[in-house]
């Protein structure tokens, strides 16, 4: 009986993995013939279990219950034999029994998982070719999209085109007007002067030979006469925009023309556009560490080559050479000149800086008080911040600030200003020269104090960007600021005045052309006419000298 079950055993395993190798066959064709299928999430992957996979499983649970029956059968059998042999022993038979049924599940357990892996790499293979005819599809949108956009930039350089020939044609306009020199009063026009060019309603201000190199837009609106002048060499930018240079052509004593070269050391034209390379000492070479000795060689009798400064004074103990000295020649620092550059960096301005978590300690602590404003004299006489160049406040990863405070400053970042202003308090920009923010910390130290100054071009660019950033700035305007602006208010009311004057008269003729249609004498429309003229005449130089003093 046990050579039987011996037998037996490895020919059931067998047809057990043949069986499982048919089922899942079948469970395949059941995947793609019949498509019912029920989805589990295992391990964030879909595996697609078909009720083939079900009824394989019932099956290999059903063999092994088998098994295990005939190894229980085969047991009993081997009980009996040992109880009629008297060689009895049930421990070892049921050690027996347990390893049998230890092998058997194991044999299944492989079985099964191997099955299970087979079916998950076939569903993944599947879902990878869907997603590959997804990016191909993907793939060919963009390249149409692409060719789309290729075919637009195509008609938007054939619209640039079009544009640049007709500004082209409004230059050979321009051109035909080149003898004409004079003022709109008869004066011939002075040689240098300074006239402001309207070209795409954009203004540059020129300095240029005009009786040689103008361009002159005559356009004639009743008596008055508009003319512009502009450079002969006209620069355009990627936007079909002109170019004017800061510096132009110099014209030499020998006659010729080349451009404006500044000298290299010159201060007043230091900053480099492009980057030159910095002589730094992160650039430097490393001092002798990663460099080999040099081996000793004979140099000869007096000095060894080195001078004889090196002899004497410069080889004591206890002073050795330093690293710029060379042998008594003026060393290489001293050789070169000085760049202006570095000069005007070090005389920079820069901001002393205070963090806004600081400034919420002090008011915390009691050393400022948030009832008045808070000025760069208090900031400084409370320690807060040793004053120098200016106070500039800032603020890191929008740190939180409760109390409404209103202080002056010379520099604020974005978010040190929307957290003041959330709260309800304010930044005020004030702009002090060195003399007047000294005069302001310490006015002890003054008799009598110094005058506010003017702040130059760039500062006033700087004070009108923190403006548009929500701050509240003060400072003293300079003269040509304020005509600058009484020029451009003026050149706005001219042209308000002017449609509203136009749209007027247009009104009174459709009035009198609706009652006196068949009244109208040519004398009427020449008086007409001329009180159109005197009119308009009357409101352009309302705003004017001349209109002051007729």
């Amino acid at each position: 009986m046990k050579d039987i079950a011996l037998f037996f055993l490895p020919l059931g395993i067998i047809l057990s993995f043949l069986l499982l190798s048919g089922i899942a066959m079948f469970q395949r064709l059941a995947i793609f013939l019949q498509k019912k299928s029920i989805n589990f999430q295992l391990s964030s992957h879909k595996i697609n279990i078909s009720i083939s996979s079900i009824i394989s499983f019932y099956a290999l649970l059903r063999l092994l219950c088998t098994i295990i029956e005939l190894n229980n059968i085969i047991y009993e059998k081997e009980i009996y034999e040992n109880i009629t042999s008297l060689n009895y022993n049930r421990s070892y038979l049921k050690k027996i029994r347990l390893q049998r049924n230890f092998w058997i599940l194991l044999l299944c357990s492989i079985t099964w998982i191997f099955y299970i892996r087979f079916t998950y790499l076939l569903i993944y293979y599947r879902e990878k070719v869907k997603e590959s005819d997804e990016q191909y599809e993907q793939v060919l949108e963009t390249r149409r999209e692409e060719n789309e956009d290729h075919t637009n930039k195509n008609d938007d350089i054939q619209e640039i085109s079009k544009q640049m020939k007709q500004d082209d044609d409004d230059v050979t306009f321009l051109k035909n007007y080149n003898d004409m020199s004079t003022n709109n009063d008869g004066t011939p026009r002075s040689a240098a002067s300074e006239e402001c060019v309207h070209f795409k309603e954009k203004s540059y201000l020129l300095d240029k030979d005009l009786t040689n190199n103008c361009y002159i837009n005559h356009n004639k609106k009743g008596n008055f006469i508009s003319i512009n002048y502009f450079s002969n060499e006209v620069k355009r930018n990627k936007e079909n925009e002109i170019q004017v240079a800061k510096h132009f052509r110099e014209i030499f004593h020998d006659g010729s023309e080349k451009n404006f070269e500044c000298h290299p050391f010159n201060r007043r034209f230091a900053y480099s556009k492009k980057s030159f390379f910095p002589i730094e000492a992160r650039n430097l070479r490393s001092l002798g560490l990663n460099r080999q000795k040099k081996k000793k060689r004979g140099r000869g009798d007096k000095c060894s080559g080195k001078g004889i400064r090196d002899k004497h004074k410069h080889r004591k103990s206890g002073r050795p050479n330093s690293r710029t000295f060379e042998s008594g020649r003026t060393p290489l620092y001293r050789r070169l000149p000085k760049w202006p550059e570095a000069w005007l960096s070090r005389q920079k301005k820069n901001y002393d800086c205070l963090n806004l978590s600081k400034l919420r300690y002090f008011i915390e602590k009691g050393r400022l008080d948030t009832r008045f404003p808070i000025t760069q004299r208090h900031l400084n006489d409370s320690k807060c911040v040793k004053v120098k160049n200016g106070v500039k406040l800032f603020n890191i990863n929008d740190y939180p600030f409760p109390y409404k405070i209103d202080i002056e400053v010379s520099h604020a970042d974005q978010s040190s200003i929307d957290v003041i202003k959330k709260v309800g308090g304010s930044v005020t920009i004030i702009y002090m020269e060195r003399v007047n923010l000294r005069a302001h910390i310490k006015p002890y130290k003054f008799d009598i104090l110094p005058k506010t100054a003017r702040p130059n071009l760039d500062m006033i660019h700087f004070l009108e960007k923190m403006k548009s950033k929500g701050c509240i700035v003060k400072y003293i305007k300079p003269l040509w600021l304020i005509e600058e602006e009484k020029r451009i208010i003026n050149e706005l009311i001219e042209i308000q005045e002017n449609e509203k004057l136009s749209h007027l008269m247009e009104k009174n003729v459709h009035n009198n052309n609706n009652l006196h249609v068949n009244d109208l004498t040519m004398e009427d429309s020449q008086e007409h006419d001329h009180v159109k003229d005197k009119l308009l005449q009357k409101y352009r130089l309302q705003y004017t000298k001349l209109g002051h003093h007729p």
